[in-house]
């Protein structure tokens, strides 16, 4: 053979054929389950809330042309655009389609589909720092029956792409660490971007971005401010609008009522039970408590004692990105619940965190194996895997007892939602749109269910006074809906007010267009000075 042959490519072994394919075939498996879980528990569709039926009407705002704006006309600043713009897309794409899109089971579908991208993503990246591929399988598995990731995704929130978005971040900054290139680079940035305008938690990615690539202080500083850069231009781009139209970065928020104390307790509590039953008690959740401070303290005395070289060492970790998600995400949710009020820390704000603590976790149990089986400790080895193989148990029994919970709340979803959207009123308000300025007393509803811009209607007949008054000339529509009774729960999107339709009749002209069996839909003539005209 001559000498400037070249050699043949490796033949992959057939162990390491067989060995990738268990994997992905495991990997196939649990995205299945992942996928599996969501569908089990959404029976009606996902489930809603407040902040669900503000992302449909800023979504039905957005593809009537009056932008970001939430039902009652008011800016759409206090969440971030990406998921109402989505939901626009899919209800775009429906309309081009000429299909009448069930927004519930649209998200129901999209939600399954993310979960299982989810526990893929999950999986490649804890594969990529756990040495045991055995140990890698059951964090895979721990991931795909994480309560926390099904909890989310049973409702119409934004939770579930946030997640998605920051893993396959943090998975293309993982690559551009292990092997530079512009491109993961740019892909990291760009999905860190993303999730920023998803959740703005997400903006913790910008800056654990930035400490992953400069840490040691070396080459990647030039690295450090493209990425920071790039990530950061849609945040900055979506802030800038919100100063300009609403004159406030993220919307005004009232003060917060909870401590820093009991914030960090409530962040510790809760993601402990994610790793142990309750039932352990209080004492052995401080015994955790004591352990992670103890871990913490002695890494800090070895970055002031070392300095580079501790830092070097720690810049070597393949899994520092994760572990400065978990640090940051966590101290982001303490801080900030401590400074304004919001929804109380619980699975929901925290389920971004399930997927760090799970995969630090079962690093631990990988160390902990390969430092037995290197002392040829096989058999305790392998009962630490045994060990947490049963301890699979235990998160797949949460799921079981909240499961109904979640079905339950799914199909009371389902009837809200399918009341109004088979109305006969919202029928035929969509097949006869009116022109001109459309008033109703539930705003929120006909616009999730007509796609018609709206204004609330007065509560009150003064109100009505005023708004004839400046309306004069306007040709304007009232869509009046009765009873108002069945808002239910979300009774505070509709108006209440201190009249009724024949009393409005009463004071000025209402000519009936539409008359349903729960409502009518009427023009009302202004004349100048607000008289009664055609």
């Amino acid at each position: 053979m001559s000498a400037d042959r070249r050699a043949d490519p490796p033949v992959p072994r057939p162990d390491a054929r067989r060995e990738c394919a268990l994997s992905l075939a495991l990997l196939a498996g649990a995205a299945t389950l992942g996928a599996a879980l969501i569908w089990i528990s959404t029976p009606g569709g996902v489930g809603t809330s407040p902040d669900s039926w503000n992302y449909f009407a800023a979504a039905r705002n957005l593809l009537a042309g009056e932008g970001f704006t939430r039902y009652t006309g008011d800016p759409f600043v206090l969440w971030p655009p990406l998921f109402p713009t989505l939901i626009a897309a899919l209800i775009g794409l429906a309309d081009l389609a000429g299909r009448d899109l069930h927004l519930l089971d649209a998200l129901r579908v999209a939600n399954a589909l993310t979960v299982a991208a989810t526990v893929i993503a999950a999986g490649l990246l804890l594969r990529r720092f756990l040495r045991s591929a055995l140990v890698a399988a059951l964090a895979t598995l721990a991931v795909a029956l994480g309560y926390p990731l099904v909890y989310v995704a049973a409702f119409a929130w934004s939770e579930p792409l946030f997640i998605l978005l920051s893993l396959l971040a943090l998975i293309a900054l993982d690559g551009h660490l292990a092997a530079p290139r512009t491109r993961t680079l740019l892909a990291a940035a760009t999905l860190a971007g993303l999730a920023s305008v998803q959740r703005y938690t997400g903006a913790i990615l910008i800056v654990i971005g930035a400490l992953a690539l400069c840490v040691p202080l070396r080459r990647r500083l030039r690295d450090a401010a493209i990425f920071a850069g790039v990530a950061a231009l849609p945040l900055a781009l979506w802030l800038a609008h919100n100063q300009a139209r609403a004159g406030t970065l993220t919307g005004e928020r009232a003060p917060s009522t909870r401590t820093l104390h009991a914030n960090v307790r409530a962040v510790y509590d809760l993601t402990v039970t994610w790793l142990t039953p309750q039932q352990f008690g209080i004492g052995y959740q401080a015994a955790g408590l004591i352990v992670g401070g103890a871990l913490a303290l002695g890494l800090a005395l070895l970055i002031a004692r070392e300095r580079r070289g501790a830092l070097r060492r720690l810049a070597g970790l393949r899994a520092l990105p994760l572990i400065l998600f978990a640090a940051l995400y966590a101290a982001f949710v303490v801080v900030s619940a401590a400074r304004v009020q919001f929804d109380p820390i619980d699975e929901r704000l925290l389920a971004p965190l399930y997927v760090p603590v799970i995969g630090l976790a079962f690093a631990v149990l990988d160390r902990l194996v390969g430092w037995l089986q290197a002392r040829g400790g096989r058999v305790p080895a392998y009962a630490l895997v045994a060990l947490a193989a049963l301890w699979l148990f235990y998160p797949a029994d949460r799921l079981r007892d909240n499961i109904p919970t979640l079905r339950d709340i799914s199909k009371a979803s389902q009837t809200t939602y399918e009341t109004w959207r088979e109305s006969p009123l919202v029928r035929a308000v969509r097949a006869e749109p009116p022109s001109g300025r459309l008033l109703t007393n539930a705003p929120l509803h006909l616009l999730v269910h007509s796609g018609l811009a709206n204004d609330p209607a007065p509560a009150t007949l003064d109100g009505w006074a005023t708004l004839v008054e400046d309306a004069a000339g306007e040709r304007l529509t009232l869509v009046w809906f009765e009873p108002i009774a069945r808002c239910d729960w979300s009774r505070r999107h509709c108006i209440e007010t201190d009249y009724t339709v024949e009393t409005l009749a009463g004071q000025w002209k209402l000519t009936p267009v539409v008359i349903a069996a729960d409502g009518g839909m009427y023009r009302l003539g202004v004349g100048p000075g607000g008289q009664p005209g055609e």
